[in-house]
């Protein structure tokens, strides 16, 4: 008995095998340039990398630092931040500071800025009270580091916290003498320094201020009898002059005192007798 489906079997293979023959014969690519609107498949597929590689960057970007010039690829396409930032040279960069893992070699420009004076009340118009210039105090002034000594904060000075009040004034040679028997035997004008920042003992670097240092403790805001900052942690200040280690240039028989009752910076015969009170530290 005849299949009435044969015909349409061979009719559905003979259809499949011209088409196969056809794609095999042909090309994927347009027989005709392609226009305007049309792409390759070549374009096409060089557009859907360009995507896949800005999708990665986005999904991950690397975080910068000082540590690391790793970015991922089809970022910048690039490890050294140099090529991508011809600016990013040592030249550049102010030196001791590294950026991106380059240490900087410009010089730059250092100042010194000059702190207030801390004159808050003002007797004139654009004097000193009412303008208030220089460089404003960040945070607490000092810092009492709970082993005889105190940090200024301002200056990175460390000063004995103790001056001891009932110390006897001296001259000025004796004055240097005092510091450096405090620096080999830990005692301060007969009495103990209660410095113990040194591992429980004493430092060994302690010095006569000069005129600046001393005269930076100075708050000409605070009136008589101490015109020190309010709320200073030190003991034993007398409102009276201390010595400095700076000599004057034209009369080396006079050296420097600065007063802390009043702020005052004085001249004074280097065989008169004030008091002294040690410092170390400092740039």
């Amino acid at each position: 008995m005849r299949n009435p489906n044969k015909p349409i079997f061979w009719t559905v293979v003979f259809a499949l095998f011209t088409a196969a023959g056809s794609l095999n014969a042909g090309s994927l690519e347009p027989i005709d340039p392609p226009g305007p609107t049309m792409k390759t498949l070549q374009e096409i597929y060089d557009r859907q990398m360009d995507t896949h590689l800005l999708l990665d960057a986005l999904a991950s970007p690397s975080t910068l630092s000082d540590t690391t010039t790793v970015v991922n690829a089809g970022y910048y396409q690039a490890t050294d931040l140099t090529i991508v930032d011809e600016d990013l040279a040592a030249s550049n960069i102010v030196a001791g500071v590294s950026l991106f893992g380059i240490e900087g070699t410009y010089p730059g420009v250092s100042y010194a800025y000059v702190p207030r004076t801390g004159q808050t009340n003002s007797f004139a118009a654009n004097d000193d009270g009412a303008l208030q210039t220089g460089l404003a105090d960040v945070g607490s002034r000092f810092t009492d580091n709970g082993n005889g000594t105190v940090t200024d904060n301002r200056t990175g000075l460390i000063w004995l916290r103790n001056a001891r009040s009932s110390a006897s004034a001296i001259p000025w040679t004796a004055a240097l003498s005092a510091v450096t028997s405090l620096n080999s035997t830990g005692n301060f004008m007969g009495f103990p320094s209660e410095d113990t920042s040194n591992g429980g003992s004493h430092q060994t670097d302690w010095r006569l201020p000069n005129s600046r240092e001393l005269l930076s403790l100075i708050d000409f805001g605070v009136a008589h009898p101490l015109a020190l900052p309010t709320g200073h942690p030190f003991l034993g200040l007398q409102p009276t002059t201390y010595w400095t280690s700076t000599t004057m240039r034209g009369n080396t028989n006079q050296a420097y005192a600065v007063g802390t009752g009043y702020g005052g910076i004085h001249l004074r015969n280097k065989t008169s007798s004030y008091r002294v009170w040690p410092v170390r530290g400092g740039p």
